[in-house]
C-alpha cells in the first residue's frame, strides 16, 4: 500500500466497508499522516443515512465507514449513484474501454475529479486471494475427516444457537463441492443471470455457437486453492482495471490496486492451506492477520448499497419500459432480437428481486451491444 502513494497528487481511497477497501483506507492514510498529509477523501457506494436509506442498525455498512473515516479525519464521499447511470453507462464505449459494467462507480469518479484527486486506491481483487473466502476448502476438510475444523467452523458461524445457519453453511460450503457435475448444477450456489442469453439474434446465436466459450466462471470444487487461482486467471480482474482506467482518464486521475500487486499474489500462493484458509472460515489470513488494525463489526453485508442498486435497476427497467412503449427499440439490430426485447420490456414486469436483477442484467448487455453497433 506504501508504495502505491505518490507523493505530488491528493490520493483517494474505496471504503466500502469490507475487509480490503477498509485495511487500504486505515493503512494508507496512516501512512500518509506520518508524511504530514492525509486521503483527500474516502469513496463508497452506499448512500447517506436519511429518511429513506435510514440506520438499519448492527448490519448497516455506513456503520464501520463512518466510524472509520471519522477516527482518521478523512472525508467520506457517500453512494449518488442513480437510475439515469444506467443510460450513462450504455453510451460509454464497450468496444474501447472493456466491458465491466458497474454503473456506481461513474458517480464516484465525478466525486473524485471534483475533489481534485491524483490517484485512487481501491481494494479490488483483494477477496481472490489477500482475503479469499476460501471456496471449497469446507469440502476439502470434509474429504479429509478434518472433524476438528469443521466444528471449530461450525461455531463461528452460528453454534448451537443458530442450528439452521450452520446447516446452511455445511451443505453450501461442504457438500455442494462434492456432488457430481449433473446433480451440482442442480444446486449451483451461482445465480445464471443469463439462462436464455441477453436477447439474441439468430445471427448472434449462430457466432456464438460457431465459437469455442468458456465458461468466465468455474465450478467449486472440494479445492480452495485450485479454485482461487482460477479466479486469478478468469481475466474479471484486468477486465475491471481496463474499464475504469479508461473511465478516470477524463476525471485526471488514476486507480491503484495494492491488493493485486504480483509480489503479494506470489507470496499468498505460496502458503500452506492451514494459513490461507484455516479452519474453513472465509477470509482467514486477513482477519487474522490485521486483527489488530481492522475496526470492529467489519462485514461485508452491503445492506443498504445492495437496496439502492435494486431501486436504480428497477426505476431503470420502468424507464425503458415507458420507452419501448414510445418507439425507443424500433430500430433494427442484427446481434439482437428487438422484438423480443420490446415485448419483455412491455409486458414482463419483475415481481421479486431476483427477476429485477436477471432482468437489469440481460437489458443492459443487449443495450450496450446495440449502442455498439449504432456508434459504428
Amino acid at each position: 500500500i506504501q508504495s502505491r502513494l505518490p507523493s505530488n497528487v491528493p490520493v483517494g481511497s474505496h471504503c466500502s466497508g469490507g475487509i480490503d477497501s477498509t485495511l487500504v483506507t486505515i493503512m494508507s492514510s496512516k501512512a500518509l499522516q506520518e508524511r504530514g498529509s492525509n486521503l483527500a477523501a474516502a469513496y463508497t457506494w452506499s448512500p447517506a443515512i436519511d429518511e429513506n436509506y435510514q440506520d438499519m442498525g448492527a448490519p448497516d455498512e455506513r456503520r464501520v465507514i463512518i466510524s472509520v473515516c471519522n477516527e482518521l479525519r478523512v472525508p467520506l464521499r457517500f453512494g449518488e449513484a442513480k437510475a439515469g447511470n444506467f443510460e450513462e453507462l450504455i453510451a460509454q464505449q464497450m468496444e474501447l474501454q472493456g466491458t465491466a459494467n458497474l454503473m456506481d462507480e461513474l458517480s464516484t469518479i465525478r466525486q473524485a475529479q471534483n475533489d481534485g484527486i491524483g490517484v485512487m486506491l481501491s481494494g479490488w481483487g483483494g477477496d481472490e486471494a489477500f482475503s479469499s473466502h476460501g471456496h471449497g476448502h469446507t469440502a476439502w476438510l470434509l474429504r479429509n475427516g478434518r472433524v476438528q475444523s469443521i466444528i471449530k467452523a461450525a461455531r463461528r458461524v452460528g453454534g448451537k444457537r443458530r442450528p439452521f445457519r450452520v446447516a446452511s453453511y455445511l451443505w453450501r460450503d461442504g457438500i455442494v463441492p462434492l456432488l457430481p457435475e449433473m446433480i451440482y448444477e442442480y444446486f449451483n450456489p451461482y445465480h445464471n443471470l443469463f439462462p436464455e442469453g441477453a436477447f439474441p439474434s439468430p445471427k448472434m446465436r449462430a457466432l456464438y455457437a460457431s465459437k469455442s466459450m468458456s465458461k468466465s466462471m468455474k465450478r467449486i470444487k472440494p479445492n480452495a486453492d485450485l479454485y482461487m487461482r482460477q479466479m486469478i486467471k478468469n481475466g474479471h480482474l484486468a477486465e475491471r482495471m481496463a474499464t475504469w482506467s479508461a473511465w478516470s482518464v477524463d476525471a485526471g486521475f488514476e486507480y491503484r490496486y495494492p491488493l493485486v500487486d504480483r509480489d503479494l499474489l506470489e507470496f499468498l500462493l505460496s502458503l500452506p492451506h492451514e494459513i490461507r484458509f484455516g479452519y474453513g472460515a472465509g477470509r482467514y489470513f486477513a482477519k487474522h492477520s490485521f486483527k489488530s488494525a481492522l475496526p470492529k463489526g467489519i462485514n461485508k453485508y452491503d445492506s443498504v448499497n445492495e437496496k439502492l442498486r435494486l431501486e436504480n435497476r428497477l426505476a431503470w427497467l420502468k424507464m425503458l419500459s415507458m420507452d419501448a412503449q414510445e418507439g425507443r427499440f424500433e430500430q433494427a439490430c442484427k446481434w439482437l432480437n428487438m422484438a423480443k426485447l420490446r415485448a419483455d420490456l412491455v409486458h414482463n414486469e419483475p415481481s421479486n428481486k431476483t427477476q429485477i436483477i436477471t432482468k437489469a442484467a440481460r437489458l443492459l448487455v443487449a443495450l450496450r451491444i446495440q449502442a455498439m453497433e449504432l456508434r459504428n
